[in-house]
């Protein structure tokens, strides 16, 4: 009874399925990923205080938290490549479809305050931002600090060019954003 055919073609269950596709396939992406715009910035808050929680430990072996420089390590390490890759993602998608740009200012401040970090996701996320939104990511970033502005250039740079690489070499679209990216360089850079 329960596989009873709707038509000649669909079952019950099959007809079910096909419209929770559709349902979940109409979803905004950004709820895929279970985080709203305040979600992405608290976890980039939060993976902030783990990599400063993470440099103090250093010191006599103790960060505020008191955790050890191996478990507050450890920590952080699993923070980034779970929630915090995670709001990356969201990130990207939601500064590439909505022009948001409080997250924008938010990978901004993640990126420049957790500068020590080898982790080259949040570089890459901010290099496909600025393929999908370089007038944006122009306009943020040339209203920051010149300080910050020379911190950030090299990682949006070194982004970018991961975002394009697989992009054939002679592809106008590349080099027109190759032009934006270095008018953003700041003055007296190497």
């Amino acid at each position: 009874m329960c596989h009873r055919r709707v038509g000649t073609r669909f079952s019950v269950i099959e007809l079910a399925l096909i419209l929770l596709g559709l349902l979940i396939a109409s979803l905004p992406e950004e709820s895929w990923a279970g985080l709203s715009r305040q979600g992405i910035l608290d976890v980039f808050s939060k993976y902030e205080e783990l990599n400063q929680d993470f440099m103090n430990s250093g010191d006599p072996g103790k960060g505020q938290s008191r955790k050890s420089h191996v478990v507050s390590e450890d920590e952080i390490e699993q923070y980034a490549s779970g929630p915090f890759q995670a709001a990356l993602d969201a990130a990207q998608i939601r500064i590439c479809k909505h022009s948001d740009v409080g997250v924008l200012r938010g990978l901004f401040h993640a990126l420049l305050a957790t500068q020590n970090s080898a982790d080259e996701a949040p570089a890459w996320t901010l290099g496909q931002v600025f393929v999908c939104r370089p007038a944006l990511v122009e306009r943020e970033f040339k209203v920051l600090p010149s300080n910050a502005q020379a911190q950030l250039y090299g990682i949006l740079e070194f982004g970018f060019e991961n975002a394009v690489y697989r992009r054939p070499p002679n592809d106008l679209e590349v080099a027109k954003l190759r032009g934006k990216l270095q008018r953003l360089e700041p003055r007296g850079s190497p």
